[in-house]
């Protein structure tokens, strides 16, 4: 993957313009248009994420919402109840630390529909969260 990201990049590298977002986002745009591409030819991989506690808390903080039980189980248990696409939002947005700006761009969306979508998404994962919570 990473090499037909590489290839495309510079066989593309003409068609770059500046649209208010760093080079770097452009460059992202690809790989995650070709991951995604990826994963939808090999539909027996699993999708992993990769979380560090620091997004977890800040995940929890935008939840508004404290786990009685360990946090590594409660964040699995909350992120398996998202489609990929809603899973890519919150990467984007908790874990990577876009901007709604720069996430609109990468997702080809504009920047309130980024910031949208991704309050919806943080919604539906309070209920969750407060499911979770009863259940313990």
């Amino acid at each position: 993957v990473a090499s037909i990201v590489f290839f495309k990049c510079l066989e593309n590298l003409h068609k770059f313009k500046f649209q208010g977002v760093p080079f770097s986002a452009w460059l992202f745009r690809i790989a995650v248009s070709e991951v995604n591409q990826f994963f939808r030819r090999k539909k027996k991989h699993d999708r992993a994420v990769s979380i560090q506690d620091h997004h977890i808390s800040k995940l929890f903080e935008e939840l508004e919402h404290r786990p009685d039980r360990d946090p590594h189980w409660f964040i699995t248990r909350l992120l398996e109840n998202l489609s990929a696409d809603d899973l890519q939002f919150l990467e984007l947005r908790f874990f990577e630390g876009h901007s709604f700006k720069e996430m609109g761009y990468l997702l080809g969306l504009t920047e309130v529909n980024a910031k949208i979508k991704t309050y919806r998404i943080l919604k539906k994962l309070k209920i969750v969260a407060e499911e979770l919570s009863e259940e313990e």
